[in-house]
């Protein structure tokens, strides 16, 4: 099963992630808060990840859907008791939307339209949805602009900054992508593209990460470490690093390892860390884990 490039990028664009390489005329310590700051306010906007409501799988045919129990896809109440209908057949999925019920797309109302192939949100009072697809499975992803987690949500528990912690990597390229076999949270397993190796050393201790290609100017690591399944989330975390100059150098700043969208929510879908990303050492840099997903 593939995995498209563009929901990788989803991490980024929805939590909020800053450019890992950018730096300020602050000290490390003042950055890294900075980073915090952002990646907290990232958090909270809208139809990010603190405000999934659901994750609907869809079955062949039509699939009704409203806040009604009688319907195929129940979403939370608030809503209208039946919205409309989803339609699924061979690689497309059509909404229909009941002539009553005022279901907007970029402002304007909606009565009938291809959500996928594609990436069309729509919106209706405090809830929006969209159609996403994983593997050969087609489903609907819901917001709500309530949402409890969103609402109880306050900080994310972190270590210490530690300077020791942003480390010079050496980054060491394939000849050609490598295809990595990576497991997601839905027990899928995902190709992605490796282009290299991110080869550091924290004391006498030294660490090899495979990267995921994620553009022209990031590298994209999925790690787990000694302290995964204890202080940090078990499902790993996530860096970025900046794409390296002709040396071959990049720069890992621990302290911006953060927790995938998995440990907010139930309903995301995160890659989880391929085989030959488990370090033995103990990064304690970062975030910790947050919540019970």
């Amino acid at each position: 099963m593939r995995f498209f490039q563009p929901l990788i990028l989803l991490a980024a664009l929805w939590a909020f992630v800053p450019f890992a390489g950018a730096q300020s005329k602050a000290g490390h310590r003042a950055q890294i808060q900075e980073w915090r700051e952002a990646r907290e306010s990232g958090l909270r906007v809208p139809k990010g990840w603190l405000t999934l409501a659901g994750l609907f799988w869809l079955e062949k045919g039509e699939n009704t859907f409203g806040s009604g129990k009688d319907n195929a896809i129940v979403f939370p109440e608030g809503g209208a008791a039946r919205i409309g209908s989803f339609h699924l057949q061979n690689d497309s999925v059509w909404v229909e939307i009941l002539p009553d019920v005022p279901a907007l797309h970029n402002g304007e109302p909606v009565s009938r339209m291809l959500l996928s192939p594609g990436w069309a949100v729509l919106d209706l009072g405090r809830f929006s949805w969209v159609v996403l697809q994983r593997g050969d499975r087609f489903g609907v992803r819901l917001w709500d602009a309530e949402a409890p987690a969103l609402k109880e949500f306050s900080h994310i528990d972190r270590f210490e900054t530690d300077k020791k912690w942003r480390i010079t990597a050496q980054y060491n390229p394939f000849e050609k992508p490598r295809t990595l076999i990576v497991p997601n949270a839905l027990g899928m397993d995902i190709e992605v593209q490796s282009p290299g190796m991110v080869r550091f050393k924290v004391g006498k201790t030294t660490g090899e990460l495979l990267a995921i290609e994620e553009g022209a100017d990031l590298l994209f690591l999925i790690f787990a470490d000694a302290t995964t399944g204890r202080e940090t989330y078990g499902g790993g975390r996530y860096l970025y690093a900046s794409n390296p100059g002709k040396k071959g150098k990049t720069m890992l700043d621990f302290n911006k390892a953060y927790n995938p969208p998995c440990v907010f929510t139930p309903y995301a879908t995160c890659l989880l860390p391929p085989a030959g990303n488990r370090l033995t050492m103990a990064v304690t840099a970062g975030e910790k884990t947050y919540g019970d997903h």
